[in-house]
């Protein structure tokens, strides 16, 4: 009884048929994606059940391993999908390192889940349900506006106004820790983390305790600053260092990449620094204003007269900022719309002055110009913000520059500068002409930039027409919606002067040719985006531009731990396209993020179809990524001319190339991609080093076409219609242009399938086990040197072969052992042709290519692995 059968008549036996038989093969795969061993583990197990649980699915003309492989591959698709907005893993031990020992034994004393449960059921029903939606479903502060159908800052206020409920029910038990200095800060952080471990669980409470963390001072904001960029830099020597090597194919020699990622270690170190910064973000966590030492308060209401007191608030809020000029002063502002045309002028707000909001919801204190007119060139800014000033809990609307910053602008004795800092506002339909439609420069945090317009198209220099929402400037956790510019940078721009960096934020919906999400004319050192996600953004061709959209997501942009998902590029329906393409990334260098779902657009043109190129990615440099179901109407459904390492790369489509066209690949997944049009299921001339390759399908010809392979294992991929190779194949039947080197090739075919290996080249390489209603050989019209085929046709030629042998696979892997390993005595082991970049290189699964007593090579991927105290004898 075959375990399939055994499975669907007796699962618990079969399930332990299973495990004993497929759980090395599938760890070794498992380890591959995850990087981690305990991540590893938890697949393959849930990839067991939910085996068991689909086996009245499985159909058999598929490898059964294969299907197990598939499924693999997508949960830790699905599980990486899941878990992206919880990048950041804050230290619980860097909070309590910040409370001392008294202090965090009566907070975790009195506040308990119990009393906490019971205060959330006393909230009024709307805002009882977004603070479920946002801390018990783990959705971010966007995602449940667009939900419940509100505005982010409404969503913001809701929950503002629900954890100052809770806190004053939860306060009463712990009135004495409050009057501890930061004590209320202290109780309302933790007070969050309650929330959180209710109902989301260790990650919940890590990315609230990493939205609560951030530095409010100066000092400790600069601080933050500054151990973000030293993580930054301690990685990136290496990295350079690595994509000059990938990129220099003509002397290629084999890569050994650490599997560590110092980068994303690094920058969780800064953590440390942003929870124990909790204390001095006592008014940040509390909404309460800090009264600067020696500082006056002014107070403004829409229509007010008097004096600016507190009990007779005044009516302009540009005479307070003409009295308030002193650093420290802070000018309150009550809710309502102020109407800065009627006042004749924009707010100007003086060095080291605060300008606050009536109430946590910025939507309900608003500073208002005219919104510009199309080609408008009346200044008419609506903020000026001096050197170290703050502007928090309000919104500005409207606003129009002939030069830069329509909405709000650092501006200190007649010179612009970017030492400001803004919080919880809202800058809007703002434009400008050359750059930063919304604002330039800054430090912001939680706040929304939306609907604003960069709007010059005859460009001078590549910094006019960038940077829609802003230019330049530091952002944390911010929304960037909507927003347009004529050249780079839909949402956010920068260059060496005015660099721009965003953490943890949302930047969607937003419109440009060069990087409609974010994006740099001069490289990504200038562009950097962390943790971010860029959704649904769209990059197209503008107006006398004869080329399509490049970076819907992002462009010439360094990102890291992001999500880069359903962003388009197309091209002008009366220009001609195929100069674009990078649907999701465009140039730059990508870690660690997840590229999926983004697609180039088809347009039409005189009758004929015209499209961009790379669904996924273009001229990139990406490192342990998922690119996964991305589209594209013309080349590459993943990835064009990028170089990709220990990347997944699954589910794409694209005509021709369907994971890749053109580039590298090296200790890369790539599975499932489909080339719809005509060849390269998996990749079309595309080099290949230590790759797994399954299950990929291509209309016709092969899923690997051109192109030079090494140590790759390539198994059960399907060529349908009139095709000539199953698996690799090179792109005309006159010339040879595709090599295998120790690969492993096995179980390919298709409808017509003539060969798996047509018209190239292999060398050290297992051919066997090819299908297909046309089937004819393994190897035809090809060259086979020291290799093993089973049946090769008159046209091809072998040197030193093994043919129509077993190469005795490991059917059961063990320790160091794979899908696809050598037993002991298979013909394969020590039969292969030494070659000069053996020494010192490892095959697939990570095993010493020459052992010290076995100094020849073996046939295929997996080199035969002996076991630590194995004797070989020589006679």
């Amino acid at each position: 009884m075959d375990i399939v059968e055994e499975l669907r008549t007796d699962r618990e036996k079969g399930a332990r048929h299973l495990e004993s038989e497929f759980r090395v093969g599938l760890m070794s795969l498992a380890r591959r994606l995850c990087r981690n061993e305990s991540d590893a583990e938890e697949l393959v197990n849930s990839t067991f059940a939910e085996v068991v649980e689909s086996i009245d699915n499985y159909v058999e003309q598929s490898a059964f391993f294969a299907w197990m492989c598939r499924i693999l591959v997508r949960r830790h698709s699905r599980d990486t999908r899941r878990k992206i907005n919880d990048k950041i893993v804050c230290d619980p031990n860097a909070l309590e390192a910040a409370i001392d020992d008294d202090a965090q034994e009566a907070i975790y004393r009195e506040v308990d889940a119990a009393l906490l449960r019971d205060a959330i059921e006393t909230l009024p029903e709307d805002i009882r349900k977004t603070l479920m939606m946002h801390y018990f479903m783990g959705l971010s502060v966007n995602e449940v506006a667009r939900i419940l159908a509100l505005s982010s800052g409404t969503v913001k206020w809701r929950l503002s106004y629900a954890r100052q409920i809770l806190a004053a029910k939860m306060g009463a038990k712990v009135d004495k820790m409050k009057k501890t200095p930061g004590g209320k800060a202290v109780l309302l952080a933790l007070l969050l983390c309650g929330i959180a471990a209710l109902g989301a669980g260790v990650a919940g409470v890590s990315r609230v305790a990493s939205r609560m963390s951030l530095p409010a001072s100066a000092e400790a904001s600069q601080q933050a600053t500054s151990d973000m960029r030293h993580a930054e830099a301690s990685g990136q020597a290496t990295r350079d260092t690595r994509q000059a090597e990938a990129s220099n194919l003509s002397t290629f020699q084999p890569f050994n990449f650490s599997t560590d990622n110092s980068q994303g270690e690094n920058m969780n170190k800064t953590t440390t620094t942003r929870a124990a910064a909790i204390l001095a973000a006592a008014t940040v966590a509390t909404g309460a204003a800090i009264p600067a030492s020696g500082g006056t308060h002014y107070y403004v209401a829409p229509g007010g007269t008097g004096d600016y007191t507190q009990g007779n608030p005044g009516g302009s809020p540009i005479v307070a900022a003409q009295k308030a000029t002193s650093s420290g002063d802070v000018i309150h502002l009550a809710t309502g719309l102020y109407d800065l045309d009627a006042e004749n002028g924009a707010m100007l707000v003086a060095d080291g002055v605060e300008l606050i909001g009536g109430s946590d919801n910025p939507e309900e204190t608003i500073l208002f110009r005219t919104v510009a007119e199309p080609g408008s060139t009346l200044p008419s800014r609506v903020i000026y913000l001096g050197s170290n000033a703050i502007m928090r809990n309000l919104t500005s609307r409207g606003g129009n520059t002939v030069y830069q910053a329509g909405g709000v602008l650092g501006y200190s004795g007649n010179t612009v500068h970017k030492q400001f800092s803004v919080s919880n506002c809202i800058v809007e339909n703002a434009s400008a002409l050359y750059k930063g439609g919304g604002s330039m420069g800054g430090t912001w945090r939680d706040c929304v930039i939306r609907n604003c317009t960069v709007r010059r198209t005859n460009r001078d220099n590549n910094q006019e027409g960038s940077g829609g929402g802003i230019w330049g400037g530091t952002l944390y956790n911010c929304v960037l919606t909507n927003n347009v510019a004529s050249y780079a940078g839909g949402a956010i721009a920068g260059d060496a002067t005015d660099p721009c960096a965003a953490y943890d934020c949302t930047i969607a919906f937003n419109t440009a040719p060069y990087g409609a999400g974010a994006g740099s004319e001069y490289g990504p050192d200038y562009c950097r985006l962390y943790n971010c996600n860029v959704v649904s953004n769209d990059g197209h061709s503008a107006s006398g531009q004869a080329w399509g959209g490049k970076g819907g997501g992002v462009y010439n942009c360094f990102v890291t731990n992001s999500l880069i998902a359903w962003n388009t590029t197309r091209a002008d329906v009366s220009l001609y396209g195929g100069l674009g393409g990078g649907a999701g990334v465009y140039r730059g260098r990508i870690y660690d993020s997840t590229i999926e779902g983004n697609r180039t657009a088809l347009y039409w043109k005189n009758g004929v179809g015209q499209g961009v190129d790379g669904g996924g990615a273009e001229e990139a440099y990406l490192e342990k990524c998922r690119i996964i179901d991305n589209y594209s109407v013309r080349y590459a459904g993943g990835t064009f001319n990028c170089t990709n390492v220990r990347c997944l790369i699954s589910g794409n489509q694209g005509t021709i190339g369907g994971g890749t066209f053109n580039g590298v690949n090296i200790d890369c997944t790539i599975c499932s991609n489909t080339a719809y049009g005509v060849q390269g299921g998996a990749c079309y001339n595309s080099s290949t080093y230590n790759c797994f390759v399954f299950e990929n399908t291509s209309k016709e010809d092969a899923v690997l076409v051109r192109g030079y392979h090494q140590w790759d294992v390539i198994v059960d991929n399907v060529s349908q219609g009139n095709n000539r190779g199953s698996a690799i194949a090179s792109s005309d039947n006159a010339t040879m242009d595709v090599a295998a080197v120790n690969c492993t090739i096995v179980g390919n075919g298709g409808t017509a399938s003539r060969a798996q290996v047509f018209l190239a080249a292999v060398t050290n390489s297992i051919v066997v086990g090819g299908t297909g209603a046309g089937f004819v050989a393994d190897v035809m019209y090809g060259e086979a040197v020291h290799s093993l085929f089973g049946s090769r046709d008159g046209g091809s030629t072998a040197v030193n072969c093994l043919a129509d042998v077993d190469p005795k696979f490991v059917i059961e892997p063990g320790e160091g052992e794979g899908p696809y390993s050598l037993k002991s005595d298979s013909p394969c082991v020590g039969a292969g042709l030494n070659l000069d970049w053996m020494a010192g290189a490892t095959d697939i699964l990570g095993n010493a290519r020459l052992f010290k007593h076995d100094p020849t090579v073996d046939i295929g991927a997996c080199e035969r692995w002996w076991k630590p105290g194995f004797v070989m004898v020589f006679r």
